[in-house]
């Protein structure tokens, strides 16, 4: 089973560009019609993987600006943590203090702490410069797979008997996998009005012998 969302940044009809007709008012084509009605057992399932496609673009990017670099990472926690006045390392809640990670002068940049933090794939730098001496649309595309520990998850009954699963209803704080984007630009400081645009598709896959999959 393949579950997309556009709740969760995902998936959108057409999203592959230019087409003769409007997929959207004619479904008899669109392969991806139902696939938003996947929906995980009430008994059990277990996640395989998530695909992520990044795509970053900065239109009429000047011939003289200097280079952006985008850093991808995707960490998880070590462990839970008290949340205090002090400390607030559980995420999401602390994913301010990852800003930073991609700061053009290594001094000033920051570190993720591995003594907090796990990251679960390679660290990526992405580029963007012009190629030409002229102002162009630059774009940066990547893309990362996050293979899932081979662990049956089983609902809160309670909790979904009536709603249904979502993909991510029964990972454990301590196991979730965030992904965090930096940039090289400071705030405030980009150089053209319309900033850096980024779109993000995700594909995830579990296997699941009770759930509902569409047709």
């Amino acid at each position: 089973m393949f579950a997309t969302g556009n709740p969760a940044g995902e998936y959108k009809r057409g999203y592959w560009g230019t087409v003769p007709t409007d997929i959207n008012n004619n479904e008899i084509w669109d392969m991806w019609q139902d696939t938003q009605n996947d929906q995980c057992s009430l008994t059990q399932y277990m996640p395989i993987s998530s695909t992520i496609q990044f795509e970053f673009t900065i239109d009429d990017m000047p011939a003289a600006a200097d280079t952006v670099w985008i850093r991808i990472d995707f960490v998880k926690m070590k462990n839970t943590h008290a949340t205090t006045t002090q400390h607030q390392w559980n995420l999401p809640t602390c994913l301010p203090g990852m800003g930073q990670l991609a700061t053009d002068h290594l001094n000033e940049r920051n570190a993720i702490n591995p003594a907090l933090f796990t990251k679960v794939a390679k660290t990526k730098w992405l580029k963007l410069k012009p190629s030409v001496l002229a102002n162009t649309n630059v774009v940066a595309r990547t893309k990362q797979v996050i293979q899932f520990p081979a662990k049956v998850l089983k609902p809160d009954i309670a909790d979904f008997a009536t709603s249904g699963e979502t993909f991510y209803s029964n990972i454990a704080l301590k196991d979730q996998v965030w992904c965090v984007i930096n940039s090289s630009v400071v705030t405030g400081e980009s150089p053209w009005p319309q900033g850096c645009r980024v779109e993000l598709r995700r594909h995830n896959k579990w296997r699941d012998p009770h759930g509902v999959s569409t047709p």
